[in-house]
Order: structure tokens, then sequence, then C-alpha cells
């Protein structure tokens, strides 16, 4: 079934789905679209029956906060002690350095990551702003992007290799964090992580679909 987007966007989701299989994914359910303006979005191949698994994702796929608490880069956060505002930011920075690792496991998966977030406020452009002129809504864009850049620093601050990254990827990262984590439950322990193909599937209230574990 044809998608539309570019050839460099085809050619992207193309190596992480052969990823993703090549560890045990499996999709087959569901084709994907995706455009040019960043959008993307799972569709089902035929109708589905109730119950039916639609996407397996293995865990070794799966980024959670365990792997990033127990990488160099959690344990480094973790023996500063430094306090977080968010433990969001233990993803966060493990995905900033992955991001900018050559050879990491996750870089299909990265790649296929929106580059910037225009619908979330703090990325409003003026013409966006203005029209909200006279609401608390732009104090409440200020507070946040505030708040994003005292946590980046205070991880610099404690744990200084982490400077090397910009702050932009960092805020990148916590966004993509935050736009489409999982609650999960490994080995009885309940944590949270990114989800590869099951964060393209949109989903309202009541809920239609659900994890199993």
């Amino acid at each position: 079934m044809a998608a539309s987007g570019s050839d460099t966007t085809r050619d992207k989701f193309a190596a992480m789905k052969h990823w993703l299989r090549s560890n045990g994914g499996q999709f087959s359910k569901i084709y994907l679209t995706y455009g040019t303006d960043g959008l993307r979005g799972a569709h089902a191949q035929k109708a589905l029956d109730a119950e039916q698994e639609i996407i397996f994702v293995p865990l070794k796929c799966i980024m959670t906060s365990l792997v990033a608490k127990g990488s160099d880069i959690g344990k480094a956060i973790i023996n500063s002690e430094v306090e977080l505002r968010s433990a969001h930011s233990y993803l966060a920075c493990f995905l900033v350095v992955e991001k900018h690792n050559a050879n990491s496991f996750w870089a299909p998966y990265i790649d296929i990551l929106p580059e910037q977030y225009s619908t979330v406020p703090i990325y409003y452009d003026e013409e966006e702003l203005e029209l909200l002129k006279g609401s608390f809504t732009l104090g409440k864009i200020d507070d946040r992007k505030n708040s994003l850049a005292m946590e980046y620093e205070n991880i610099c601050r404690n744990v200084p290799s982490f400077a090397r990254y910009p702050v932009d990827d960092f805020i990148w990262a916590r966004l993509s964090v935050i736009t489409r984590i999982f609650g999960i439950r490994t080995g009885g322990v309940k944590t949270d992580g990114l989800v590869p193909m099951a964060d393209f599937l949109t989903h309202k209230r009541p809920r239609e679909t659900k994890l199993a574990r």
C-alpha cells in the first residue's frame, strides 16, 4: 500500500521496520503513513477483531527508564545525587546520548522520531503566540521553558560530561518522551518507556486499544 512522504523519510522508516523485525517485532496487521509535515500514523490493513494482537514489540526494543538508569549517563546522574525535577529526565538524557552515538542500537528508532514538535506550545511561533495574548497560557509556556532549561543546567552542573550536548537536544528529548511514553511492567517491576511502532497508534477516550504485558 502506497504511503506519502519524501524518499529520505521512507528510507528511515524502512530501516526502523527492518530493525524491529530483525529483533523479533511483528506488525503485519498495520501499515504506516507519513508526510512531509512530520505527521505519521498507523492504519489497519483490514478490519480487526476485538482482543486481536496488533503489534508485538520485544522488550529489547523498548527504551525503558530501567535501561536509561542502567546506562553510563543514568548511573552518572544517580551517583551525582542530583535532584531531578522529573523522572523523565533519565530517559531524555539517555535519548540525547544515543542520538549522538553513530553506533547506537537505537539509531533506527531515534532516526524516525519527529525533528520538532510544532504542536507543543513551547514551540509555537509568533503568530500563534499572538493569538494567545491575554490568556494565562503565555505564562504557562514561559514557566515550562524555564523549568526545562533549569533541569538541563542542574544536570550539567552535577554531571559535567552531559554539558557537551546542547540544551535544545535535551528539550527535544524531554518532548519525545512525554509525547509517546507508555507505562509498562517487566519482571514484576513497574516502569515506563518508549515503544517503537506502538507509539504510532492513535487512541481516544474511552480507549480502544490496550497494552498486553
